[in-house]
């Protein structure tokens, strides 16, 4: 009986209440913001899922800038590519690269 008791008391402790599903208020900006939401330190507002603040773009990354911030990930990493391989034909036609490569 005692193994029993032990389980039931792990089986309460691995329970969410409906109280920590409830949304939270920031005492900065004075509103209920939603589960995954976060006050921005830097920005000074409130961001609704709330992901990461990135210094390249200056703002928050969140709900609705997600998709423009993966396209800006995409483009900059298809530049980088791109010059890279420009680099690369550059430097093979002028100095034979290809003989520091084998």
């Amino acid at each position: 009986m005692q193994s029993n008791s032990i389980f039931a008391n792990n089986e309460n402790k691995n329970e969410t209440s409906i109280n920590d599903l409830t949304e939270k208020y920031c005492i900065n900006c004075y509103i209920d913001i939603p589960i995954r939401g976060k006050h921005c330190k830097i920005c000074k507002s409130c961001i609704a899922t709330f992901d990461h603040h990135c210094v390249w773009l200056g703002n928050c990354i969140g709900e609705n800038n997600r998709k423009f911030f993966l396209l800006f990930l995409f483009f900059h990493s298809s530049e980088l590519i791109f010059n890279f391989v420009l680099v690369y034909l550059i430097l093979n036609k002028t100095h034979k690269i290809s003989f520091w490569l084998k």
